[in-house]
């Protein structure tokens, strides 16, 4: 096994474990029948991104791509319909996800892989950006309690490990908001530790 295999197989399990980690806090979130720390917006753009990483992992035939964002949109999907079901307490599974699934299937079968890897991109920024929050009201009140440290480097480790994969297989553009992650994560990290003098 080389050194691109192994990065993209760490790449994948951090990937995942990074999707798993809401879990807890859909769990409380639905037992509490309340969604304070949790957005809507988060999810869709998040799934949205995922689609878009999805099509250009199944252009340029690579697995690490493609297959941790097959489990974003599936366990994404579940965290956004349950959010939904608890801000309006109703079911709108098919509103959300009938045009997700649409936009999935034209991504994977008729978009060619440039139009994927861009949106996909410009998507992933957005979406990243929403950390910014966090790290604005640790700053704020000087509190560390806004940043979840082990998420944070877990985060930073995934970004580094896949914005090297993604040098390594030659995808320039999908290496931009890896890097971009990590430079914010790597922020979110030395905040933390700051916010603790």
């Amino acid at each position: 096994m080389g050194i691109k295999e192994i990065l993209g197989l760490l790449g994948s399990i951090l990937n995942i474990s990074l999707q798993l980690s809401p879990m807890p806090e859909i769990i409380n979130a639905y037992k509490r029948m309340d969604i304070k720390n949790l957005t809507i917006s988060y999810f869709v753009v998040g799934i949205t991104q995922g689609i878009f990483w999805i099509g250009y992992g199944l252009n340029i035939s690579d697995i690490v791509v493609y297959g941790p964002n097959i489990t974003i949109y599936i366990l994404f999907s579940f965290y956004l319909n349950i959010t939904i079901y608890i801000k309006a307490r109703y079911n709108l599974f098919y509103l959300t996800n009938i045009p997700l699934a649409i936009l999935c299937f034209f991504s994977c079968s008729y978009f060619p892989s440039s139009v994927n890897v861009v949106s996909a991109t410009i998507v992933s920024i957005f979406w990243q950006t929403t950390n910014v929050e966090t790290m604005k009201l640790a700053l704020k009140y000087r509190d560390s309690a806004y940043i979840n440290l082990l998420l944070s480097i877990v985060t930073f480790s995934c970004f580094v490990i896949m914005a090297i994969y993604s040098l390594l297989i030659e995808a320039y553009v999908m290496f931009i908001p890896y890097f971009y992650g990590s430079i914010l994560n790597f922020i979110n990290i030395y905040i933390y530790f700051w916010c603790m003098d």
